[in-house]
């Protein structure tokens, strides 16, 4: 009786592990924009018309607490440019930062087709 209750209680936490690791917190658009507009420059910053996100996983090599590797989708004029970046949070604030997870994500990304 007691190793079933031990054994159920393994399971209990093994499970609830992997059900929170399949969560990440990922930005808005609107944050994924500002922070990307903010990452690139005033200059370039400003001339973005558009961002997409696509599809986001934890980082690899990450130097900061929850920080996620996505691939976006920047539109500046009329050109549009696939790319990733890596976002964390900052006091609530969303930053982005060139990443090292280019192998670890789908390149074209379907979902920025959508």
């Amino acid at each position: 009786m007691k190793i079933t209750r031990i054994v159920a209680c393994f399971n209990i936490l093994l499970f609830s592990q992997f059900s929170s690791a399949d969560t990440i917190k990922v930005p808005t658009v609107a944050e994924a924009k500002q922070a990307t507009a903010e990452l690139l420059g005033t200059e370039i910053g400003a001339m973005i018309s558009e961002i997409k996100l696509g599809t986001c996983i934890p980082a690899v090599n990450p130097t900061h607490p929850e920080q996620i590797a996505c691939t976006i989708s920047v539109k500046l004029g009329a050109a549009t440019n696939e790319t990733q970046s890596d976002f964390y949070q900052d006091k609530g604030k969303w930053v982005a930062m060139p990443s090292e997870s280019q192998d670890k994500l789908p390149f074209p990304d379907p979902k920025l087709l959508e």
